[in-house]
């Protein structure tokens, strides 16, 4: 699961973002509650899902979702 980093918030507010559509697209359904199961069956037409998934990273757009703490 991945969440925005603070950079990809800024960029999914932003409405004359430099990124290409495919790719602002799926900046905004990047949300921490979606798996990347779940995406790639809710965008079962999204060709290269993980290469976009890995552009947004290497961009500083999204992150890994971090572990719960333990109590």
């Amino acid at each position: 699961m991945f969440i925005r980093s603070w950079h990809g918030r800024a960029e999914a507010a932003r409405r004359d973002g430099a990124l290409p559509r495919r790719l602002r697209t799926l900046l905004l359904l990047i949300d921490g509650r979606r798996s990347v199961g779940d995406l790639r069956v809710g965008l079962s037409r999204y060709r290269s899902l993980d290469e976009g998934l890995d552009m947004l990273r290497k961009m500083g757009l999204i992150e890994p979702l971090p572990p719960p703490l333990d109590p």
